[in-house]
Formats: structure tokens, sequence, C-alpha cells
């Protein structure tokens, strides 16, 4: 599956990885930093650097870091990944990566020890057919010190007898966020520097939000009757749509006047919140907000402008993406058991129906748990 030294550039019909990022991504996880988008990886809070393998420049591509992964929902819709491979060059003297790739979860390329001394080198992935790529950069058992993996010039070629692709089906991954609500007079978080005390109040931006007993969650207001209603994951959620329901007789707000906020930033309580790029319309009784933002990773989302409401529970907040996803995103509860076994249920995006779930974990008391 793999042509070893083909030259990227070879076919007219492609797409930049860097282009459909936002679409395409279902999961990534990083070392350090800020995923770069034709940059290499970015430092909280600073401008990136250019891309740079070596003494070749590039402008396009994805800046990565080890030691993560990121994983692209493919659809069967391509028929060849291209991309040159390198450490990001700093000084030529610490950074080493070893990059693999995996096609629906078979390895198909690993590089082996990359240094930042080393020349750029081009990789050709046959994608024929295939569900998922998983882009994985690893440090080399030295530390993740200067770790900058650069997939530059990564592309994406078009199928011409793929047709127009598999259907993508969406999962709600609310019911798997808390409900909480935050200021919404304020858009940071936490200016303390390292060396000074952090305020509980700087640290605690959320506050759980309780249903009542028919499931509904009232919006609470602050002086002038604004109020704000989110979901906050443990995780980063890639989100393609987010949807509020109202009760019945509960009036609804004026999309003009409504916004939609994600929280950027390093943690919890250090970062800001930045407008959801998108229009909000009325459909069926619920304000629809479709957003396809260069940004993806997400812990948390609000909605302002809410208040006073109140809101369903259920598809409470519909957050959908492809059902295509990590195995390492999934989370597993045990049920109780006399044996030494376990088959844990998925309480995560894998499993839509009776039949369709792909894989199932097998817990012993001697081993670690393991995909089947």
């Amino acid at each position: 599956m793999l042509l070893k030294g083909v030259p990227a550039m070879s076919d007219p019909e492609f797409e930049y990885l860097s282009d459909v990022f936002s679409e395409r991504a279902l999961h990534y996880t990083i070392g350090w930093g800020l995923l770069g988008i034709d940059t290499c990886v970015r430092p909280a809070g600073r401008d990136a650097s250019p891309m740079r393998i070596k003494d070749k420049p590039y402008t396009k591509g994805i800046g990565h870091h080890a030691t993560g992964e990121m994983l692209i929902d493919l659809s069967g819709e391509y028929s060849t990944f291209e991309a040159e491979i390198g450490v990001q060059w700093q000084k030529g003297e610490t950074g080493s990566v070893v990059f693999q790739v995996y096609v629906d979860e078979v390895e198909v390329f690993d590089s082996g020890v990359v240094r930042e001394q080393d020349a750029p080198r081009p990789i050709r992935i046959d994608l024929t057919d295939a569900d998922e790529m998983r882009l994985v950069s690893s440090d080399a058992g030295d530390g993740i010190a200067c770790d900058c993996a650069n997939w530059a010039e990564a592309r994406l070629i078009k199928n011409p007898n793929a047709g127009d692709g598999r259907p993508r089906e969406m999962f709600d991954a609310a019911p798997y966020a808390r409900v909480v609500t935050t200021d919404p007079r304020r858009a940071d978080g936490c200016k303390s520097k390292r060396t000074q005390e952090y305020r509980p109040e700087d640290v605690y931006l959320a506050t759980d939000i309780v249903p009542d007993d028919q499931g509904h969650y009232t919006v609470p207001t602050v002086e002038g009757g604004q109020g704000s209603i989110g979901l906050l994951w443990v995780e980063r959620r890639l989100l393609k749509e987010l949807v509020i329901e109202f009760a019945r007789g509960t009036p609804l707000p004026d999309p003009q006047t409504a916004r939609v906020e994600y929280w950027s930033g390093e943690s919890r309580w250090q970062g800001k919140w930045e407008p959801v790029d998108g229009e909000i319309g009325l459909h069926e009784r619920a304000p629809r907000r479709s957003a396809g933002c260069s940004r993806p990773r997400r812990r948390r989302s609000r909605w302002l402008g809410c208040g006073p409401s109140t809101v369903r529970a259920g598809t409470r907040r519909g957050c959908g993406y492809s059902l295509r996803s990590p195995w390492s995103d999934k989370r597993a509860g045990l049920r109780s058991t006399t044996g030494p076994s376990a088959r844990p249920k998925m309480g995560n995006r894998s499993c839509a129906g009776p039949g369709t779930c792909r894989r199932r974990l097998r817990w012993t008391c001697a081993t670690r748990g393991r995909a089947a």
C-alpha cells in the first residue's frame, strides 16, 4: 500500500489536508502547542513560524508535534495520500520524530527515526476504498523536546471511481457532556502568571445546570436578562453542528442577537471565548448553527442570548460528527461480573444500533483491555 520515494504533486484532482481538516478530522491529539494549519506547530499565545524542513520552506501542510495523532475521515473518496515528512528546522540539533501512517487500523508506513538534520522525505499511500487514515507522530525514545512533526504538502487525491462518497452518519455527543452555564459578560479566563495565585472564580468558570423532573434545563440569567448555556466535555470534541431545542411555550431568542462561541485555550481556565463561524437559524423550533471552523478542538461550546428560557432534555444540544472515530476516544464502563473477565458495553460513539459495533473490548484481571 506504500510506494516509497514517489514524489508528490502527481495528480491535479486533489485536496490539501489543511484546507479540509476541519471537516475531515475526526479526532486528534498533540504533545505540545496548537496544531499548525499551513504553518509549523504553534506555541499558545504566539504566532506560528513558517513551515520548514531542513532548507526547504513550505506554504501548505499540517504542523503537528509528538507525541500525538490525527484521525482523518476518508469515506472511500480518495485513492492516494501524499506528503513530504520531516522535522521542523530550528537549530538542527534536537528534534527527532517517528512518522507512522495507518489505513483502516493497518500500519502501512513507518519512517523510523527522522531527525531535524534530515531532508524532507516524500511518501505516497494507497487509500483505495479506505474509511479512515491515522497519522501518528511519536518521539524517538528521547523525549518530545523540539519534536515538531511536519506533514508538508499533505494532500488527498480524489478517486474518480468513488462517486459522491459514502453517506456520513451523525452522532449526538451532547449526552456525554456536562450542561453548564458561564458568565455571558466574561470572554476570557485566568490571566494570572505562573508565579501568581489563581483566584477560585478564575479557575471554576462553569457551573452545572441541574435539570428538573421533566429533564428541562432553566437557563440562568445575569443583570440585563442575558443568559448562557453550554456543553463541557472531558476530552476535546470535533463538532460539526450545534443545536439547541427549547421547551414548548418558551419564547425563542432572536437569531440576530444570539451568539454561539467556543472555548479556545490551553486549559479550561486559560483561554477565551471565540465566535463560531456560521449563521443561526430557526428550524422546527430549534435555533441551529452549522460551523466549519479552522480550530475544531473544543472542550466546550456555549449559546448566548438564550435566557430566560427552558431547554428540553434529550437532544439538548446536538453535536454531530462522523460515527467512524478512534478507539482511543471511547469511554467504556464495566458492569458487575462474577467471572474472571468482563465485556464492557460501549458508552460512546461507535455503536449506532444492533450489529453495528465494529469493536468489542474484553477485560481480564491479568491483562489490559484489548480491542477485538
